[in-house]
């Protein structure tokens, strides 16, 4: 491929600069005065068989950090939770109970006196699993689809980068889409919930918005098909995504008249050809939520319109929404970090970061100015920037306070951010190094090598992350966060069981829980393994707005059911029926001292420190104690698994309960690295039984 400063001027051509079958553009030019003239621009099938070897390693390292979490979570996933969830309505597709929304939403909980329920806004990705769930099994079958959802971003992503401004574009795109992949962490390759699975797709759909900006019409369905996709996934994303459009589809339009486009009857035909085909994907793609619309009252997309004007809703504000671009664009620099959520964009920014980010935005309008005439299309990534930047402070500052505003992918417009910043800032330092390099007798015969080693270490700067990202310990690379919270292995061992009594069940059965978290799951998980083997299964009517209505137990017509008791959370009462399993998910673990631990904090209903020494305290430790002194009987079982609360308790002067701290040690010595240890235990129960244990939550009344 030839060097940027070997690009000459082409003639017009259809459809402008994405004129072609399949094109790269070397760099953009400046039309000459009177407009009309494009850009030079090559097939794939031109570049030599280097330049196909350098294309192929570029698109490998940026797959790689994706296959390598495939490869680590693979083995032992267990679909529970939220995805399971996902997974019960994959499985629903191409049935009577074909879904025609996405999952549902925790959006009116946000507005006083809603009478609605939201949810977002399509069910595509049910679709795209629905296949690979039946053909790959559920848990291999999520992961495929997550892995190829997430690595078809980032290749489309640095190629869209790459056809519009060239070859020096195209390799720093690579470097800051791997920076970002390590940034964020294994498990978001992976993990399908629906609000991280619109992570990578909502960066893609920016950059495919900038192409529309620089009038590359060819790419208008692959713009629609991405963009279409993010939006159903998740309502935070919807206003960026649709602001992101109309600057494109605007932009474009203007940029087209001024130079001249509308005039080529040629180029106008392509417009009209592509625009179509862009208008039948986006059909495709939103028949399910346009006849969900008119077939229902009201329909979802007029309960989320209702949501997002609804008045009284909290809201973290705009001081928060400018916190978050001072993080982003200030430093030191959030990518490459191993630890980073939602969290760290609220907190307090220092003066380095509000003077760095103020550089940050100076010096992308300088080279905005610079490039106006000379390099259009790059300049043109500014616009992006600052959409970007009044759409993130938009949805950054309306999000409401709590336990949401701590997600990572709360925040996905920060990515996209990022990239165009960095490449713009890439450019133009290799642009000033050009220009002031000075000219020595010997530097002529560097020029060659160094470029030459230049995608070298792209790809060692882009594979190095990649491959030792998933050996870190953090939080973004456990199978937690990738939506396995529990070995498969487990939910096989209780699934083994309740089939060895396959011949005494009646069906349908409902399988319930006790004690497990909120998010955990287990289990929709094991109903879900059951279904595959064949079992007619009904889940607890807690998951009504979830789960097609097909899938609710009814108080009259469930005959049996199996109940999961999570041990080590809360509670430990057993309930009726007949022990069938009894797992241990860490045999190492000291669980008779953890039992008399219990046993002696449930003596009392709450933990009582000695004021005196409360007193003494600095005010953190003191809020931590009186936090431990609010925590009601049945959330004891949950602390004493905590290190730190149990060093905590030791080091404390507790009144009551009177407790041995010889139990303590022993509990402490042997908790695992992951220090959330439990027992399962699975009963059967017959109709009666199942009726007497179920509430009107479950059931019904």
């Amino acid at each position: 491929m030839p060097d940027v400063d070997e690009v000459t001027v082409a003639e017009p051509t259809e459809a402008g600069a994405g004129a072609g079958v399949e094109v790269i553009v070397v760099d953009d030019v400046a039309p000459a005065d009177g407009g009309g003239i494009r850009y030079e621009v090559h097939r794939l099938r031109d570049l030599d068989r280097p330049q196909r070897i350098i294309a192929a390693l570029l698109g490998l390292v940026l797959v790689l950090a994706p296959l390598l979490a495939f490869a680590r979570f693979a083995p032992g996933y267990t679909v529970a939770g939220d995805p399971a969830v996902m997974a019960l309505r994959a499985r629903d597709v191409g049935t009577d109970r074909t879904p025609l929304l996405g999952q549902s939403s925790t959006a009116s909980a946000y507005v006083k006196n809603a009478d609605y329920q939201v949810n977002h806004l399509g069910p595509v990705h049910y679709y795209l699993l629905a296949p690979a769930v039946r053909l790959l099994g559920t848990a291999h079958g999520m992961l495929v689809v997550s892995v190829l959802i997430v690595g078809s971003s980032l290749l489309v992503a640095a190629w869209a980068i790459f056809r519009q401004l060239g070859r020096r574009a195209g390799v720093l795109a690579v470097v800051v889409l791997t920076a970002i992949t390590f940034t964020i962490g294994a498990a978001s390759m992976v993990q399908p919930l629906n609000s991280v699975i619109a992570g990578y797709p909502l960066l893609c759909s920016m950059v495919l918005v900038w192409c529309l900006f620089c009038r590359d019409v060819r790419l208008l369905p692959v713009a629609v098909a991405f963009i279409s996709f993010t939006a159903q996934q998740h309502l935070s994303v919807v206003p960026l995504v649709v602001a992101g459009l109309g600057v494109g589809l605007a932009g474009g339009a203007v940029w087209s008249w001024r130079a001249g486009d509308w005039a080529d009857r040629g180029w106008r035909r392509g417009l009209v050809r592509w625009s179509a085909l862009a208008v039948a994907v986006g059909l495709v793609l939103w028949a399910a939520p346009l006849y969900q619309q008119f077939t229902h009252k009201p329909g979802n997309l007029t309960a989320a319109w209702r949501f997002a004007g609804a008045e009284g809703r909290e809201r973290m504000g705009m001081d928060a929404a400018v916190r978050q671009v001072v993080h982003v664009l200030g430093l030191p620099s959030i990518l490459y970090r191993t630890s980073v959520d939602g969290n760290d964009l609220l907190a307090s920014v220092s003066w380095v970061q509000v003077v760095t980010a103020g550089l940050v935005l100076l010096a992308v309008g300088g080279l905005t100015v610079l490039w106006r005439r000379s390099h259009p299309r790059r300049a043109a990534m500014a616009v992006l920037v600052a959409t970007l930047v009044a759409m993130g402070m938009l949805t950054g500052s309306s999000q409401p306070p709590g336990f949401s505003a701590g997600r990572l992918d709360f925040y996905h417009w920060i990515w996209p951010l990022l990239l165009f910043v960095l490449v713009m800032l890439g450019l133009g330092l290799a642009e000033l190094l050009e220009r002031v390099r000075v000219p020595l007798p010997w530097s002529s015969r560097l020029q060659r090598p160094l470029r030459l080693a230049v995608v070298p270490l792209a790809v060692v700067v882009g594979a190095v992350p990649a491959l030792i990202n998933p050996s870190l310990d953090r939080w973004s690379n456990t199978a937690e966060a990738a939506g396995s919270p529990i070995d498969d292995k487990y939910i096989d061992e209780l699934a083994d069981a309740a089939m060895i009594r396959h011949d005494e069940l009646q069906w349908p059965l409902v399988v319930l829980s006790r004690g497990q978290f909120l998010f955990d799951g287990f289990d929709t998980a094991l109903a879900i393994e059951l279904e595959s083997r064949g079992v007619e299964v009904k889940v607890s009517r807690i998951l009504d707005r979830n789960v097609d209505p097909f899938r609710l137990a009814e108080r009259d017509t469930v005959r049996s059911g199996l109940v999961l008791v999570v041990q080590g959370t809360t509670p430990r009462r057993a309930p009726p029926g007949e022990l069938i399993a009894n797992i241990d998910t860490e045999s190492g673990f000291d669980w008779d001292a953890y039992d008399e631990l219990v046993d002696q904090f449930e003596t009392v209903d709450r933990i009582r420190f000695d004021p005196k020494y409360l007193d003494t305290l600095p005010e953190g430790d003191k809020v931590m104690l009186l936090q431990l002194g609010s925590l009601k009987p049945e959330e004891f079982g949950e602390m004493l698994h905590s290190p730190e609360h149990l060093e905590t308790l030791l080091e404390s002067h507790v009144l009551e309960p009177k407790f041995d701290p010889d139990l303590v040690h022993r509990v402490l010595d042997t908790l695992p690295e992951n220090p959330r240890v439990f027992r399962l235990k699975l009963y059967v129960l017959n109709r009666p039984q199942i009726l007497a244990e179920a509430g009107p939550l479950e059931l019904g009344k």
